[in-house]
């Protein structure tokens, strides 16, 4: 199977729970031009364990030199804006196979396209020195080619289905942990 048909199959199996994921309301703050510093540190320190997790579960899987996980970038952010990261909310998705861990990549992958457009967002809507290592418009181009090429390559001996059920448990997961998230009695109320 291409790349392109791998990628036509995994964005109509996420559509639903990325939709959700894309508008919860820890994050949907983020694409506000009314967002504030506080907003955004709730955000991040949500984000966080979630974050660290997949990138744990993925990690050996794929080379780091091209594929570098940004949980160390979300952490300095929420160290310089005095904010612990939120515990881990939310059961961990499987990742004992390529069908899996490529399932969990595309997700991880897709969320770095996803801060690219976030980035030029905050930008304009929190001051400049406000931290914002993990939310950057400066990625490598070619890492989303790249992740294709490696998804393509191990989803020859792959099961399809299970990318996709990967993918699809891999944004659930973020959102029933940010789900926990919003309800924690121990962080300041977010959103």
């Amino acid at each position: 199977m291409s790349g392109d048909e791998l990628a036509l199959r995994l964005r109509a199996a996420t559509r639903e729970p990325h939709h959700r994921l894309d508008h919860h309301a820890l994050l949907a703050p983020l694409l506000r031009p009314t967002l504030n510093v506080a907003d955004y540190a709730c955000s991040l320190s949500a984000l966080y364990a979630a974050q660290s997790t997949l990138e744990h579960l993925v990690c050996g899987f794929a080379p780091q030199s091209t594929f570098p996980p940004r949980a160390a970038q979300l952490r300095a952010d929420l160290d310089d804006l005095g904010r612990a990261p939120q515990p881990l909310r939310a059961t961990p998705p499987q990742a004992s196979d390529d069908a899996q861990r490529i399932g969990l990549m595309y997700v991880l992958e897709g969320s770095l396209r996803g801060a690219s457009l976030i980035a030029r967002l905050l930008d304009a809507s929190l001051p400049r020195q406000v931290p914002r290592r993990f939310y950057r418009d400066d990625q490598p181009p070619q890492r989303w080619p790249a992740f294709w090429t490696l998804a393509a390559a191990r989803a020859q001996h792959a099961d399809i289905a299970g990318i996709e059920r990967s993918a699809v448990a891999a944004l659930r997961f973020f959102a029933e942990h940010l789900d926990g998230c919003l309800g924690s009695a121990s962080e300041p109320t977010c959103a």
